[in-house]
């Protein structure tokens, strides 16, 4: 009976033993893991200390732009890192986040207050070179003169353009390029009769004048200056203009010469995309010397570009329903084409008469064009509407295209504009003018 009791005290015993055992088996576990903590806790909290240090240390590096704002900043920094130290390390990733969120704050805040890396362009025209240069050199920019232009308002050595414009925002140390004013002193006008139409408007605009010009008859080789107004010595000023007076070769009519004869002149359309309306120009040029001759001009076309547009079908008709003596066209050249082309009517259009009278015409054109234009062809005109329909005699000229660099500088020439409309207006004054 004793053995079973010893038996459960043993039992017991051995439960106690087992039982204390195990109390502080999980109090040893405890401490273990606790220690295990604690060097990540000491490990974070003083990353993030050293970090905060780290910034500290930066902010002392910054540009002294804003020492006070700065240095309180680092200070600051400073103090968390060393409270930081101080804490126990029981909240490792609560003490972490916290840096984190300072450390941003502070970034941010410190870069939002750093000097802003750009400048404004500032206006400089029509002050002074030196204050220009003052202006711009307290911006951290760098002033480089370009040119040096003539100008009628801007005062000399003052800025006259500037690049780039006002207001634009460059890195310190772009350069602005500035034009220089020359000033807009009163000089003699430069004596350019005897020269030729290029050299002297050249040598005008080079001394800031303005160049128009008109034409006169004159034995004098065509195209050359016999007159300018001013005349040659005349003080004139930067910004003036200078009416030259070119020599022609068109002869001598009276105006009463034409007089009771009509013509028709068929500007046909620019061609797409090209810059100028060439054909009305010189059509109007030549109606201006026929009516002053007394004749009388119908055309086509309006001049006015903001007319509806006027079809081939439209022009023939105009063409067939005016009394006239002649129908002269004027077109430009397809684009893949180039030069000066005189079109004559077929031998076997709907007037046979008609074609057989423009022979003269024809003839009388091209002579008149090949003395002053060094390339002219002739070719026989096709599915031409106004010229085949008229009934009438007729040419067209086709001018050239802008397709070709030559063609496109004769366009821009107002001589050469001019010189075309007199050769036409003296082959019809050769063929139709009373005796």
């Amino acid at each position: 009976m004793m053995t079973p009791s010893k038996g459960r005290h043993g039992s017991g015993a051995h439960r106690h033993a087992a039982s204390g055992t195990g109390h502080r088996r999980p109090h040893t576990d405890s401490h273990d893991a606790s220690s295990e903590r604690a060097p990540l806790a000491s490990t974070l909290g003083a990353g993030w200390a050293g970090a905060l240090g780290r910034a500290r240390d930066w902010l002392k590096h910054l540009p002294h732009g804003r020492p006070l704002l700065l240095g309180a900043a680092g200070v600051a920094l400073g103090r968390v890192r060393d409270w930081l130290k101080r804490l126990p390390h029981g909240r490792p990733l609560l003490l972490g986040a916290a840096g984190v969120a300072l450390v941003v704050a502070v970034l941010v805040t410190t870069f939002m207050l750093l000097p802003d890396r750009t400048v404004r362009i500032p206006d400089l025209v029509g002050i002074p070179r030196a204050q220009a240069a003052e202006r711009v050199s307290a911006l951290g920019l760098t002033l480089q003169i370009r040119d040096t232009p003539f100008s009628a308002t801007i005062a000399k050595d003052s800025i006259a353009a500037q690049e780039p414009t006002v207001g634009l925002l460059v890195a310190p140390g772009s350069v602005v390029v500035v034009d220089l004013s020359a000033g807009s002193d009163s000089f003699a006008l430069a004596d350019v009769i005897g020269q030729d139409l290029d050299t002297a408007r050249n040598a005008l605009r080079a001394q800031g004048l303005s160049v128009t010009f008109a034409t006169a008859v004159s034995d004098a080789d065509s195209g050359t200056v016999i007159a300018s107004m001013p005349a040659p010595g005349t003080p004139v000023s930067t910004g003036d203009s200078v009416r030259l007076t070119l020599a022609t070769s068109v002869g001598a009519i009276s105006p009463s010469d034409l007089g009771g004869v009509g013509f028709i002149l068929d500007p046909a359309p620019a061609n797409p995309g090209d810059p100028a309306d060439v054909s009305m120009d010189v059509a109007t040029r030549v109606a201006a010397l026929l009516s002053a001759a007394g004749a009388t001009v119908t055309m086509t076309r309006d001049s006015d570009v903001t007319s509806p547009a006027v079809t081939p079908a439209d022009r023939a008709l105009t063409a067939k329903e005016t009394s006239a003596t002649a129908v002269i066209g004027f077109s430009m050249q397809p684009s893949s084409l180039e030069g000066m082309v005189l079109l004559t009517m077929p031998a076997d259009s709907a007037s046979g008469q008609a074609a057989v009278s423009a022979g003269p015409l024809a003839d009388a054109v091209f002579a008149s064009l090949r003395v002053d234009m060094s390339t002219i062809s002739t070719l026989t005109a096709s599915g031409d509407p106004v010229l085949s329909g008229s009934g009438l005699p007729g040419v067209r000229l086709s001018l050239g295209s802008f397709a070709s660099s030559s063609d496109a500088a004769s366009f821009a020439d107002e001589h050469w504009l001019e010189v075309v409309a007199n050769d036409i207006y003296r082959a019809l004054a050769q063929l139709y003018a009373r005796q």
